[in-house]
């Protein structure tokens, strides 16, 4: 299921299940969304990138993110350079490929594109092999090397 099925301008409208999702997890994703949603509508960012037709450069954000996000699940690394079909991809979405003539709307094939990169990442978020939670102690050490080395 697709996480955002739609907008009408005004509205974002989701699709979600939560089958065998602890409820502190759901709870947690539900407020992640009511701040994003706040800042959404509030945000006067959106309309100038509407207005300035940078829709295209934070399209292909989103899917940049998404593509980031499942390199850290699957394969426990940071890649932020991307290359071959991926960097096509990137410029072919940067280049307003995926938005129709009017500059603002999403292709159907933008919105199949999402689609297909959240189930990538929503699979490497069920199959990771990362701990539920970050080595503390770790962090902490390597803060402090860090800070001596100033």
């Amino acid at each position: 299921d697709s996480f955002c099925d739609r907008t009408d301008g005004d509205n974002i409208f989701l699709n979600m299940s939560f089958r065998d999702m602890p409820i502190e997890q759901v709870l947690n994703l539900m407020n992640e969304i009511n701040v994003v949603h706040k800042d959404y509508k509030k945000s006067v960012r959106n309309d100038k990138a509407i207005l300035h037709l940078k829709l295209n450069k934070h399209s292909t954000h989103l899917i940049r993110l998404f593509q980031l996000g499942t390199d850290i699940l699957n394969l426990h690394e940071i890649r932020t350079y991307r290359e071959g079909a991926d960097h096509d991809l990137l410029m072919r979405i940067r280049a307003g490929e995926y938005l129709e003539e009017d500059g603002i709307t999403p292709t159907k094939e933008f919105e199949e594109l999402i689609r297909e990169y959240e189930a990538k990442f929503q699979e490497a978020a069920e199959t990771t092999t990362l701990p539920d939670e970050p080595d503390y102690e770790k962090i902490n050490e390597i803060v402090m090397r860090i800070n001596r080395m100033r």
